[in-house]
């Protein structure tokens, strides 16, 4: 949990740009691939620049499914939703000294700290209130970058050794 505590997690606020109005304040970030909210440009997502040590932790974690994108949270307790840019499977895995937190997908709570593959872009879910602090990292492909998913450099290598030119993968 040390290092997720380093990054630089962006405030999301209620309403403010944030496109889900329902959801509370958080803190929260994307590492990998990513499109860009304005340009619409596809690419690595600043996070992943900007901590590279953490990117390479998380290429370490036994994830079940192939994923090119890892959204963070801390503390985020989210109402029911779908999730609107994930492909398939979703692999969620939860770190900190907290209580509660529970993923609900579909009126089952699962606890998240051993790791847990669900479909979020079919499945209604959200998480029971949490007391502590709690990161969850979620493993998907991103719908905007999916023709990428079996380039193994987009989401299994070293971030200062992809193949990148303008904030685009190269071959992109």
């Amino acid at each position: 949990m040390e290092l997720l505590n380093t990054l630089k997690l962006t405030k999301r606020r209620h309403g403010a740009n944030n496109n889900r109005l329902d959801f509370p304040e958080h803190y929260g970030g994307i590492m990998g691939m990513t499109r860009a909210r304005f340009s619409g440009k596809i690419g690595l997502s600043n996070l992943t620049r900007d901590s590279p040590n953490v990117w390479e932790w998380l290429q370490t974690l036994p994830v079940p499914i192939p994923w090119n994108a890892v959204q963070i949270n801390k503390n985020l307790v989210c109402p029911p939703h779908k999730d609107k840019n994930n492909i398939g499977e979703s692999y969620i895995l939860s770190f900190g000294d907290y209580t509660g937190g529970e993923l609900v997908i579909e009126g089952v709570a699962h606890d998240t700290r051993t790791g847990l593959l669900f479909n979020g872009y079919e499945k209604e879910h959200w998480n029971n209130p949490i007391v502590g602090t709690k990161y969850s990292v979620i493993f998907f492909t991103c719908k905007y970058s999916k023709e990428n998913i079996n380039r193994k450099y987009d989401c299994h290598s070293n971030v200062s050794t992809l193949p990148c030119e303008n904030d685009r993968l190269v071959g992109t």
